[in-house]
């Protein structure tokens, strides 16, 4: 058996920790009541997952990665503090599979997307904030949005690119990250 290798740079091969806590849509999980109405779908939450029990040998540094981004000072962005999304504010987005990608924040609301299942009644919705500018691809799921030195959210939704690599309806979607950490128990 071939031994594992790291999955990021700097990083110790195997597991960070164990599964904590998840939240996607309302409480416990819920989908939402009334898919038709977008003003009050009802069973609205949020979308965070995290990791608790880090291995002692990891040193979890509050940042995020730029991805090499050759428009960007540094390889990491420092984060400082949380910001509530505004229309407007600028924002970036660090994921896996699309590395760093900027824009603004061009509405803030309730977002109703896909649930984990394929059934067609299971729809979550949660407290976001969508850019019609930022790019995002699967994968990409769970990364942080930031404004500057703050965290805005964790990336939820987004366009995929089609097979020649264009976004045809392109938009990204992200969960509040205020709306996040008033769920997640003993989390910082």
């Amino acid at each position: 058996e071939e031994p594992a290798t790291p999955p990021f740079r700097g990083w110790p091969a195997g597991l960070c920790g164990k599964f904590g806590y998840s939240l996607f849509g309302g409480p416990g999980n819920a989908p939402v009541l009334h898919p038709l109405d977008p003003v009050n779908p009802g069973n609205v939450g949020t979308d965070i997952a995290g990791i608790e029990d880090l291995r002692a040998d990891l040193d979890p540094l509050p940042a995020a990665s730029t991805w090499g981004d050759p428009s960007e000072p540094g390889p990491d962005v420092k984060i400082i503090g949380t910001a509530a999304p505004v229309v407007g504010q600028p924002v970036c987005r660090s994921g896996r599979t699309s590395a760093w990608s900027c824009g603004t924040i061009d509405e803030v609301g309730i977002y109703v997307v896909r649930g984990i299942t394929s059934a067609p009644a299971d729809l979550r919705a949660f407290n976001g904030f969508l850019s019609f500018d930022v790019q995002s691809s699967g994968g990409d799921s769970g990364g942080p949005w930031v404004s500057g030195n703050y965290a805005v959210g964790t990336h939820s939704a987004g366009d995929t690119p089609d097979e020649n690599g264009r976004f045809v309806k392109n938009f990204a979607i992200a969960a509040t990250l205020d709306d996040a950490m008033a769920v997640l128990p003993g989390y910082q």
